[in-house]
């Protein structure tokens, strides 16, 4: 695999673009080089996103314990009946949500006592194949992937701050076992995961009122590697990555208003804002293309008023000496 090489956006800077109707910001602030759009509204403390090969995007509609599956903005239930109960005054069902490479979805539940949540694996038209019992010490399942090359899966308990992995078996996934205790290393609530050539990502959302970040752990010994590769992101839900390798931080806040998603260099762990203002930023995910974002503003708590953004990359202008260069660069073709 070639090392991912950092690609600065040409033309950065953070415009108002939208005012979005009954939203708790009046306005969502985003990176100009993006068009911002609303793919669907009324959602019920939305989590986890993912998007499959053919452009299917799967949302946790949390709250009302369902999971959601839809493309250009019409979405039905493909899961229902997923257990909710409250978590720290929240309305919580299924958290996660994780395409992998074999086309098949996983989520994790949330919300329920430690001990009991389990981690689900279905097809992705919504038929079950896997439930994989549950751990004395995982539970509230917050990310999930599963490694393209090895099919193991590595998924995060946010509320045990535990990282474990199930290996493939010739019958489905073997039990669960831990490889990471964040908590040994004074890092709270791991959330988001992310691999990166033998380098697993994990995301922080911190203590309440401390600012969350992203730590590299080693994917197969489970050693911590680097606890501060990119900081100051209260409240980190969820990580992602584009095509030209730069990561993306969803990040909740502690304070209403206070959702960002950020663009973090992969090479330094440096971050610039791409879309702030939201509500909460619970989850967030790129499509095949590996430019399109699909993200999740959670709402006020329990207000049934989350929304699921679509971000999307404005094309860079036309010079005139570009098009003249095409115009003849055509006609000797046509001539030869």
């Amino acid at each position: 695999m070639e090392p991912f090489r950092y690609r600065p956006l040409a033309g950065v800077s953070l415009a108002v673009v939208s005012q979005l109707a009954g939203h708790a910001a009046a306005q969502v602030i985003h990176d100009s080089s993006y068009t911002l759009s609303v793919e669907l509204e009324n959602l019920a403390n939305p989590q986890g996103v993912d998007i499959d090969a053919a452009g299917n995007v799967y949302l946790a509609d949390s709250a009302r314990g369902q999971i959601l599956k839809g493309s250009g903005g019409s979405f039905a239930p493909l899961i229902t009946g997923i257990a909710v109960s409250e978590f720290f005054g929240l309305d919580i069902g299924p958290l996660a949500i994780h395409i992998a490479h074999d086309q098949t979805l996983w989520y994790g539940e949330g919300g329920r006592l430690t001990g009991i949540e389990q981690i689900h694996r279905h097809a992705l038209d919504g038929s079950p194949l896997q439930s994989l019992a549950p751990t004395p010490d995982g539970g509230n399942w917050s990310g999930i992937i599963v490694d393209p090359l090895s099919g193991r899966l590595y998924t995060s308990s946010a509320n045990r701050d535990r990282v474990f992995i199930a290996d493939p078996t010739t019958s489905g996934y073997g039990e669960l076992q831990e490889i990471i205790n964040t908590g040994s290393d004074a890092l709270t609530s791991p959330t988001g995961l992310l691999l990166d050539d033998g380098v697993l990502h994990v995301g922080m959302y911190g203590p309440w009122n401390v600012d969350g970040q992203i730590a590299q752990y080693d994917a197969v010994t489970g050693l911590l590697s680097l606890a501060e590769f990119s900081i100051g992101m209260p409240g980190l839900a969820a990580i992602d990555r584009l095509a030209d390798g730069r990561l993306l931080a969803a990040q909740v806040g502690t304070e209403p208003g206070q959702g960002a998603l950020w663009l973090i260099n992969p090479n330094n762990g440096e971050k610039t804002a791409l879309v702030t203002d939201l509500a909460a930023a619970s989850g967030v995910a790129v499509g095949p293309d590996g430019t399109t974002i699909y993200l999740v503003d959670m709402g006020n708590p329990n207000e049934q008023d989350g929304r699921l953004l679509k971000l999307i990359v404005v094309p860079a202008p036309v010079s005139g000496a570009l098009l003249t260069a095409g115009i003849t660069c055509s006609t000797r073709r046509r001539r030869a």
